[in-house]
């Protein structure tokens, strides 16, 4: 990204980049693996999986654990994850470092601020409200706030229109191939963080920019 560029608003992603949540889907996960007889699974695997929302983490872990159940079975599992974690939502999930601070900075410059996330609105505003993330948004669109959700652009252009900020001028921050595809495709500038859940290194994606820690960010 040019060294010059002035954004008039950002765009966030939440899980794996304002917020470390894989401690708490984790807990949620291996709570129905282990209610089907399955083994639980460790955190740092569950980092990999998250992205593509609970039914998509659900099935990864039983793919991970011994295979597949059938639909019916599956259905059950993602209602008895979302009911869950829903109770659960921030026993362990933590902002990451800087995060806040960055987001408080942006919001004294007059920066318009989206959220843009696959997890479901209610879990949003709830995983938001509990770490008291609420206040710096002036959007937040969970992934079944529109018709179609990332890496499907109009879950990024949705947001904009609501922000009523223009693509050119605005800044989409992720981490991950999905972030990526929906911005590049909403002709949004997109940066990912190192930190969060990618499966491969964000370097390889070759995003606009690559942003280390929001600690080190002006």
């Amino acid at each position: 990204m040019h060294e010059k560029f002035n954004a008039s608003a950002v765009i966030f992603d939440l899980d794996g980049t304002l917020v470390d949540t894989a401690p708490d889907l984790t807990l949620a996960l291996n709570h129905v693996l282990v209610k089907a007889g399955r083994d639980a699974v460790q955190g740092a695997a569950v980092r990999c999986m998250v992205g593509h929302g609970a039914r998509a983490l659900i099935v990864k872990g039983l793919e991970d654990t011994g295979g597949l159940l059938d639909d019916a079975e599956i259905d059950a599992m993602f209602e008895d994850f979302i009911e869950f974690y829903g109770a659960n939502i921030a026993v362990g999930s933590r902002p990451f470092p800087g995060a806040v601070d960055y987001l408080a900075r942006l919001q004294a410059a007059g920066i318009k601020l989206g959220l843009c996330t696959n997890k479901p609105q209610d879990l949003t505003e709830a995983l938001t409200g509990a770490l008291d993330l609420t206040r710096y948004f002036d959007v937040i669109a969970g992934g079944d706030r529109f018709a179609a959700r990332k890496p499907d652009p109009l879950h990024v252009t949705g947001t904009l229109d609501l922000l009523g900020a223009a693509a050119n001028e605005t800044l989409f921050i992720g981490d991950s191939e999905t972030d990526l595809k929906a911005a590049r495709a909403a002709g949004v500038p997109i940066a990912l963080v190192t930190f969060g859940y990618s499966r491969d290194p964000v370097e390889s994606l070759s995003p606009d920019a690559v942003i280390e820690s929001y600690e080190d960010l002006t």
